[in-house]
């Protein structure tokens, strides 16, 4: 049999199966001589493989012997060829926003609300962006994972948990789709279950304050009454920024600072987004009413964190009646604002008998 085959001699091939052309390089016959396609033949690390070429009807013998040399000069550099090429052929790299938005899309039609598809989107923009959205998703490994979700693990448990499924999500469907490789940096079980603490077993501490002297009670609720006023406005303000920006929050944040220059930060979670100035309020009187330990204080503001779209804000309250009642009555002041100024009424001065605060009251 002569070593190489002449373009005429391939030409007469006719007979279904292997025929060999010329070193490593074969001619594949099927369907009665309809189908005819080049394969490479050869050895990498002691296992004989096979790889297609390409159709003959495209090639000339010429061009698959090129193709053929190619890929034998892989092999003595210590490349499998067909591994190569698939690595080739792999779809560009994505971020990891951009694997997320994907997921979304493409799941988002099986989810049960919008209200679902605002927490996934607000909690991997909120903690996973900042540290991997603009970092390839084949780079993405547990020690980005972990940077992610240490920080809230034990502050944030029940968030950092849904927050972890979701990266683990995310990254199977970007290996799913051929975007990475390897093991999930997310996973549990024989992964971060080594590094971080069972959500189950995470047990907050609670510091309590002193007792208030019973004599300075009546000073104290003094000073508590006072402040009432000016966080019902601050609590307003926020209330229009949010409707104004079709936001709602999931977290309300109430910032005060001591008389020694310390700052205080004390946040509530929701069980629902808001953006009710009377939600906002009642929740920042709370948490102020918790820091009555007798030091002085000047609140520097109250805001909300977490931020979802508004569509999933405030549903309605079936066990307390009176909470639905003042979020109607929130929506009929808003429309008269909203037809004869923001001035019109003004909650907690005409309808409370409070009159205005002219500056900050330390309390």
């Amino acid at each position: 049999m002569p070593i190489s085959l002449t373009a005429r001699e391939v030409e007469a091939l006719t007979k279904d199966g292997l025929h060999r052309v010329d070193h490593g390089l074969y001619l594949q016959i099927r369907r009665d001589g309809a189908t005819r396609s080049w394969l490479l033949r050869y050895r990498f690390k002691g296992r004989p493989k096979w790889m297609g070429l390409g159709p003959a009807r495209v090639l000339t013998l010429t061009e698959a012997k090129r193709r053929a040399l190619a890929s034998q000069r892989l092999i003595l550099d210590g490349i499998d060829p067909a591994k190569a090429r698939k690595a080739e052929r792999r779809p560009a790299a994505m971020t990891f926003a951009e694997c997320a938005k994907k997921y979304v899309e493409t799941h988002k039609a099986g989810w049960k609300n919008d209200k679902h598809i605002a927490q996934w989107t607000s909690t991997l923009d909120t903690y996973a962006n900042p540290v991997i959205g603009k970092l390839p998703v084949d780079q993405v490994d547990a020690d980005h994972v972990f940077k992610i979700l240490e920080p809230i693990w034990t502050t944030k448990t029940e968030t950092a948990t849904r927050l972890r499924g979701r990266l683990e999500r995310v990254l199977d469907w970007a290996r799913a789709s051929g975007f990475r490789t390897g093991e999930n940096p997310a996973r549990w079980k024989g992964g971060l279950s080594h590094r971080l603490p069972a959500p189950g077993k995470v047990q907050r501490k609670t510091a309590h304050h002193g007792a208030v002297p019973y004599a300075e009670i009546p000073a104290l609720m003094k000073r508590l009454g006072e402040l009432t006023s000016i966080l019902r406005a601050q609590s307003e303000k926020v209330s229009r920024r949010l409707k104004k920006a079709e936001l709602a929050g999931r977290t309300v944040v109430l910032k005060l600072k001591t008389a020694d220059f310390k700052i205080r930060t004390r946040n509530r979670q929701l069980g629902d987004p808001t953006r009710l100035a009377d939600r906002i309020f009642r929740t920042g009187l709370e948490l102020l009413k918790r820091e009555t330990d007798g030091t002085r204080y000047r609140l520097l503001g109250i805001g909300v964190s977490d931020l979802v779209t508004g569509d999933s804000a405030d549903p309605p309250d079936l066990v307390d009646l009176q909470a639905r009642k003042r979020a109607l009555a929130e929506g009929a002041f808003d429309k008269v604002r909203e037809k004869f100024g923001r001035t019109a009424l003004e909650t907690g001065y005409t309808f409370g008998r409070q009159s205005r605060p002219q500056r900050e009251e330390d309390v």
